[in-house]
C-alpha cells in the first residue's frame, strides 16, 4: 500500500510541478522553469554537470546546522595543530596538551598521511563502512572526539567557515544550532529541581524565577551576548566583508537557536530553555530554541513529554508577557527507526508521537527530519498528522544525506514525497556537513536524483527556508507557501531593477524576512537567465602531483561565464586571481586548494586536496584529476584492508588500491570486477609520484 502511495505522490509532484510552470507570474516564468527541467532532464545522468548546475542554483537558507557539525574537518585538524592540541593514536580523541601515553601532537597529522586519514575517519562519516546501527553511534561518538579543537577562541573561526561554505553554494541565511554556554548554566541550577517533583505550570515559572536569578546564570548570559556580537564581527573581518575582495561568506545573514541537550535530566533541560528565551531577549542574534542530541537515549524518552509541557509554558510566557521579544520554536523530531529503541512494546511506542506531540503540545514552528512520520499512528493517525502540518503551517527541515547515513531511509524509504503530496512545507538542510561530509548542493541533488523532484517545487524549497526563518518582520508574499504575489507594497517592483519604489523600499527596509526573501528573488531571476546562456563553471587541477617528498604543486585552472575568482587555503594561495591561470606554490603539508568563481549564476567552486609524504595518496589524486570519467569524486580518505591500501570513489562507484602482497596497482570498477592494472612502481612513475 505504501508504495502505491509513494507513486501516486510522485506522479502527482511531477504533474504540480507542470502546472506550476505553466502559469506565469511573478514569481514563477514558464519559459525559463519549462527550460530549466529539460536541462536538468538532459544531464541527470552526468554528475559532474548537474551538481555544476545545482551549485550555482540560489538556494536560500539552511535552517538546520548544527555548529559543531558544520565546520570542515580538514580545517578542525589544522586548527588543533596549531593550537598544540593532542590525539590519541588509538582513540582518535583529542585532547588538551600536554601529551601523555598513547597521544601525539595534531600537528603530527598534517605531515603523517596515515595518522590524518585515520582521524579524518574518525570525526567523519567519510566511506563509513559498517552496520547501520554502527553508522548511528560512530556519528555521535565523533563529536566528542573532535570536541576539544573547538574551543571559544575557534568560534570566529567556525562562523567564518560556515558563512563562507554558505556563500559558496548560494545561499544567503543560516541557523546555526549551538549551546552557546548554556550547559553552564543548566549545571550550576540542577540545585533547584528533585527528581520526584510533579511538574505543572506554577511549578515550573517558580523555578524559572529561581534560575534567572542565580549569578551564573546572570554571568553567563551577559558574557555571552559580548561573544556572539564579537564572533560576527571577528568573522566577517576574517571573510574580507569590508575589503574590495569579499568572500562569499559575506553574502550569508547568520542568526542562532539555542540547543538544549536532551540527554541531560529533564531540569537541566529546563534551566537551558530558560536561558535561552532570556538571551533571545539580549541578543539580536538568537532567535529561538531547539532540541539536540540522540532521540533515543534513555532521558530523552523518559522525559520527552514533560519537556513538551515545559518548552509550552516558556513559549506562552514569553509571547504573552508585554514587551518580550518572541521566542521561536524548531523541535529535532521522528529523527527514529525501531532498532534504535528500546525492543520492548513501551520502547517501539516512542515512534508513535514524536511529531504529534512536537506541534501539538510545545508548539513547534519547524520539526527537523520528521523521518519516522509513517510511524506516528497516536491520536487520529498518519493521515491527520499530514493535515495537522498543513493547517498548522509546520515546515518540515528534511536532511537527506543524514537520515540516509544514520536512519537507513532513502529514496522511496523516504517520507519526502509524502510531505509535498500533502501540501506540508518543506526544505532541505545539511545537518551535519563537516562530518557528513555533504553540503547543501548534495541534497538539491538527492532530491532530484532520489525522488524525482522537479525545478519548480525544488525552487520553492528554497524559498521556503526564507518564508520559514525566523528572522523578524512579516513575509514578502501575500499568502504562506504560494510564492507568486507580492505584498502590495512591491507588486509594481521588479527584483532585477536597481531602484525600487518608495514603498516597496520601506516594507523592505521594516521587514528582515521580506527583504532576505527579495535577494532570493533576485538571484533567482539572474540564475534562470544564466541557465539558458550558461553557467559559472570552474575546474582546479593539481595538473603536477609533488614527487614523493617534494613541497611544490602546481595549481591548473579555468573558468567559464565568471567575473570574478578567489583562492583560499591554509597554507598560502589565496585572494583574487585570474578568471584562468597557473600557479606553482610551497607546500609542506597535506593541503586543500578552493577556488571559487562569481558570474551571474552565482557562485562556483572547486577543491583540490595535494598530498605530501604519501605516494598512495599522491597516485590516487592524480588518478582522480586525469581520470574524472572512472575516479570521481572522492573524499580524500585512505584505507586500509590488508593486504590493500584504497581509496573509494563514490561519484563513479569505483575503487584503486595497492596490494602489499605483489606492489601492483588494483581497480574495481561499479560493475564489481577486480583488474590488476600493473605494478606500483611503475604507475608512479608515469603519476610524478617518484
Amino acid at each position: 500500500m505504501k508504495l502505491l502511495i509513494k507513486i501516486f505522490a510522485v506522479v502527482f509532484i511531477n504533474l504540480y510541478a507542470i502546472n506550476f510552470a505553466s502559469a506565469e507570474s511573478w514569481g514563477h516564468h514558464e519559459k525559463s522553469e519549462i527550460q530549466i527541467m529539460k536541462l536538468i532532464k538532459s544531464i541527470s545522468k552526468d554528475s559532474v554537470q548537474l551538481t555544476n548546475l545545482l551549485t550555482s542554483m540560489p538556494k536560500g537558507g539552511d535552517l538546520h546546522s548544527h555548529t559543531s557539525g558544520a565546520v570542515n574537518m580538514e580545517k578542525i585538524i589544522h586548527w588543533g595543530a596549531e593550537d598544540g592540541v593532542c590525539v590519541d593514536t588509538a582513540t582518535y580523541t583529542a585532547s588538551l596538551p600536554p601529551c601523555k601515553g598513547s597521544q601525539v601532537s595534531m600537528a603530527q597529522a598534517e605531515s603523517d598521511p596515515n595518522l590524518f586519514n585515520n582521524v579524518l575517519m574518525a570525526w567523519t562519516m567519510a566511506d563509513f563502512a559498517g552496520t547501520l546501527s554502527n553508522a548511528h553511534q560512530h556519528f555521535f561518538d565523533s563529536f566528542n572526539k573532535f570536541g576539544a579543537v573547538l574551543s571559544n577562541a575557534r568560534a570566529d573561526d567556525e562562523l567564518a567557515d560556515i558563512l563562507s561554505a554558505a556563500g559558496r553554494q548560494n545561499q544567503i541565511y543560516v541557523e546555526l544550532l549551538q549551546g552557546l554556554n548554556s550547559s553552564a548554566v543548566s549545571s550550576a541550577t540542577a540545585k533547584y529541581f528533585s527528581s520526584g517533583d510533579t511538574w505543572n505550570e506554577a511549578y515550573l515559572l517558580q523555578k524559572r524565577n529561581l534560575i534567572i536569578a542565580d549569578p551564573v546564570f546572570i554571568s553567563t548570559l551577559k558574557s555571552t551576548v559580548t561573544d556572539i556580537d564579537n564572533t560576527v564581527t571577528n568573522a566577517r573581518i576574517m571573510l574580507g566583508c569590508n575589503t574590495a575582495t569579499p568572500d562569499p561568506g559575506c553574502n550569508v545573514e547568520p542568526r542562532f537557536l539555542v540547543s538544549a541537550n536532551r540527554t541531560k535530566d529533564r531540569g537541566q533541560v529546563f534551566s537551558q530553555w530558560v536561558y535561552a528565551y532570556e538571551l533571545i531577549q539580549a541578543s539580536p542574534w538568537v532567535v529561538g530554541v531547539n532540541l539536540v542530541s540522540p532521540e533515543e537515549d534513555s532521558n530523552s524518552l523518559l522525559y520527552y513529554n514533560d519537556e513538551m509541557t515545559a518548552l509550552d509554558v516558556l513559549n506562552r510566557f514569553n509571547n504573552t508577557t508585554q514587551g518580550r521579544r518572541k521566542g521561536h520554536v524548531s523541535l529535532h523530531a521522528g529523527e527514529l527507526i525501531p532498532s534504535v529503541l528500546p525492543q520492548t512494546p513501551a520502547g517501539q511506542q516512542q515512534l508513535s508521537f514524536h511529531i504529534r506531540n512536537a506541534i501539538g503540545i510545545a508548539h513547534a514552528e519547524r520539526i527537523g527530519h520528521g523521518a519516522d512520520i509513517l510511524n506516528e499512528i497516536s491520536g487520529a493517525g498518519i493521515q491527520d498528522l499530514f493535515n495537522t502540518l498543513h493547517n498548522q503551517n509546520v515546515l518540515i527541515e528534511i536532511c537527506l544525506s543524514s537520515n540516509q547515513a544514520l536512519l537507513g531511509m532513502k529514496g522511496n524509504n523516504h517520507p519526502l514525497n509524502y510531505y509535498i503530496y500533502n501540501s506540508v512545507p518543506v526544505t532541505l538542510a545539511t545537518d551535519d556537513q563537516g562530518v557528513l561530509r555533504n553540503d547543501i548542493t548534495t541534497e538539491y541533488v538527492k532530491a532530484i536524483t532520489e525522488h524525482q523532484i522537479k525545478y519548480p517545487v525544488l525552487k520553492d524549497m528554497a524559498r521556503a527556508s526564507l518564508e520559514h526563518s525566523f528572522l523578524t518582520g512579516s513575509s514578502l508574499w501575500v499568502q504562506a507557501n504560494v510564492y507568486d504575489q507580492p505584498v502590495a507594497d512591491c507588486s509594481g517592483d521588479n527584483p532585477l531593477n536597481s531602484s525600487l519604489s518608495a514603498s516597496c523600499a520601506q516594507y523592505l527596509q521594516t521587514n528582515q524576512r521580506a527583504a532576505i526573501q527579495w535577494k532570493l528573488e533576485k538571484q533567482i531571476l539572474q540564475f534562470e537567465l544564466a541557465a539558458n546562456t550558461g553557467i559559472t563553471t570552474v575546474s582546479l587541477n593539481a595538473s603536477s602531483i609533488p614527487a614523493y617528498n617534494q613541497t611544490t604543486t602546481t595549481l591548473n585552472w579555468e573558468s567559464s561565464n565568471a567575473s570574478s575568482c578567489q583562492a583560499s587555503t591554509t597554507n598560502g594561495w589565496s585572494g583574487q586571481v585570474p578568471l584562468s591561470g597557473s600557479i606553482v606554490v610551497n607546500q609542506k603539508l597535506t593541503t586543500t586548494y578552493t577556488l571559487t568563481c562569481n558570474g551571474n549564476s552565482g557562485y562556483n567552486s572547486r577543491s583540490a586536496t595535494v598530498f605530501v609524504n604519501d605516494p598512495a595518496g599522491c597516485l590516487f589524486s592524480w588518478a582522480e584529476n586525469n581520470y574524472p570519467l572512472l575516479f570521481s569524486p572522492t573524499n580524500y580518505i585512505i584505507r586500509v584492508t590488508p593486504p590493500y591500501t584504497y581509496q573509494y570513489f563514490k561519484g563513479t562507484n569505483s575503487y584503486a588500491g595497492i596490494s602489499s602482497v605483489d606492489n601492483d596497482v588494483y581497480y574495481k570498477g561499479a560493475d564489481g570486477s577486480l583488474q590488476d592494472v600493473g605494478g606500483i612502481a611503475d604507475w608512479l612513475f608515469k603519476a610524478g609520484c617518484h
